[in-house]
């Protein structure tokens, strides 16, 4: 089995400052001559980056329409992965090119990384895109959103004869990303509990995520691993693939930690997706540690490795398997962390 290739400490794209594109509503490319990123027409855009041989999983992104303003990617995606990702560490930084990501995802670190870089132009550049790309996805909801499905033979977590259904977990980081960016956009005191209420369209956007994670089953390590072919896949592409689902589930959770929606009807009425599914956690929030039915993820050594990855899990045979069992699980920790018979939660 290859092993990654080793990426320089310093990111830098292919030809060193490419331009996002604007995609026009087709999902093409409407400037012919800054083909940075491919959009797609279908549903679901399966890709692998053609950088490294081995180490990223398949992760599908849905074909997420967006206009964009023309910016240099590079200097962004750096100064992403420099100050924002040590606090928010759910991309995996080695196998991360935003000339093979979905441009909604490319576009998301871009604008992330421009408010990273804390200077004031930058800023209301990132606020800028912000509002245009929270635009796209909520208008595009139909695209991603399933938590309003109900249909009785739609089994959005089992497995078809043809393989499992792919998660759009691009498309679900950058929805992320921007919830994340809406809590830092929030200049309104914390309230009591020291969370910050969100604006209507985030408040609609993070309900509609959390549920539709729910409802695919996304806490559920069983239905995690499903999403692979265990003895098929390669070892180090299973483990990356359920270390990004944790880091995802792990990084929602803590944004249901510190926001409140501003309208707390959009929570009357929740659906019980299951499996195991625990009780609402207390204060509005969307999701309780009892959700979290996997282990914690692997260490960040691991996590940031630049080069020998799939050696170094190949020296590890249960990397995925037996540190993974339910004894392991954060949901375990419900029981005492947060009991049910108890109105008030300290965690």
């Amino acid at each position: 089995m290859s092993a990654l290739i080793t990426e320089p400490e310093s990111y830098n794209t292919p030809g060193q400052f490419k331009l996002v594109p604007i995609v026009a509503h087709d999902g093409q490319n409407a400037t012919d001559n800054l083909p940075v990123a491919r959009a797609s027409s279908e549903e679901f855009n399966v890709h692998t980056p053609k950088t490294h041989e081995v180490g990223h999983w398949n992760k599908a992104g849905l074909g997420i329409a967006v206009q964009a303003p023309f910016l240099p990617i590079a200097p962004y995606v750096q100064a992403y992965f420099d100050k924002f990702h040590p606090k928010w560490p759910f991309l995996h930084p080695a196998t991360f090119d935003p000339d093979n990501e979905p441009p909604f995802l490319a576009q998301s670190v871009v604008m992330m990384g421009s408010w990273a870089m804390v200077e004031s132009n930058m800023q209301q550049t990132a606020k800028d895109l912000h509002q245009r790309l929270t635009s796209s996805i909520y208008e595009q909801r139909e695209k991603w959103d399933i938590s309003n499905h109900h249909d009785p033979h739609s089994q959005h977590h089992e497995i078809s004869s043809s393989g499992p259904t792919p998660w759009p977990m691009a498309t679900y980081q950058g929805i992320l990303l921007h919830l994340i960016f809406s809590l830092l956009l929030n200049n309104n005191r914390p309230d009591l509990q020291l969370t910050q209420v969100l604006p209507d369209v985030p408040s609609q956007l993070l309900v509609s995520l959390v549920r539709s994670c729910l409802k695919r089953h996304m806490f559920f390590y069983p239905s995690i691993l499903a999403q692979f072919k265990p003895g098929v896949d390669p070892d180090v592409f299973i483990w990356l693939g359920i270390e990004e689902v944790k880091r995802f589930d792990l990084s929602l959770y803590k944004v249901c930690r510190h926001a409140r929606v501003c309208n707390t009807k959009l929570l009357e009425d929740v659906p019980n997706f299951g499996p195991q599914r625990g009780p609402q956690s207390p204060g509005g929030r969307l999701l309780s540690l009892a959700d979290l039915q996997f282990a914690v993820p692997d260490s960040d050594e691991l996590w940031h490795a630049n080069s020998d990855l799939a050696a170094k899990i190949a020296r590890n045979p249960d990397a995925y398997t037996n540190d993974n069992i339910e004894e392991n699980w954060i949901s375990q920790t419900a029981r005492i962390l947060q009991p049910r018979d108890q109105q008030f939660q300290w965690i």
